[in-house]
């Protein structure tokens, strides 16, 4: 813990463009996932649901996703969608 912090404070990470294009980038993708989720609902062509999986691969900050995947157990938003879509943990 004491050496997150010295990071995030040498870093400066949570500094305020970083940290609302972190936070615009979760809510980005927990959409992305939902919609996924929606669009399986709807029996969406398989090729159609590659590429919504490849387009939201390919957003930026992937590190937040990649973040999220991680704490797809202790995060409170994300765990429902990641429950809803087997396998999401691992794209």
């Amino acid at each position: 813990m004491a050496r997150a912090l010295y990071t995030l404070q040498v870093l400066n990470t949570n500094k305020d463009p970083l940290l609302k294009a972190r936070k615009g980038a979760f809510h980005d993708f927990a959409g992305r996932l939902k919609s996924y989720y929606l669009a399986c609902q709807n029996n969406v062509s398989l090729p159609h649901l590659h590429l919504m999986r490849d387009e939201l691969l390919r957003k930026q900050h992937i590190t937040v996703w990649r973040e999220m995947q991680r704490q797809s157990t202790s995060l409170s938003l994300p765990t429902p969608l990641f429950q809803l879509v087997p396998g999401a943990e691992s794209w």
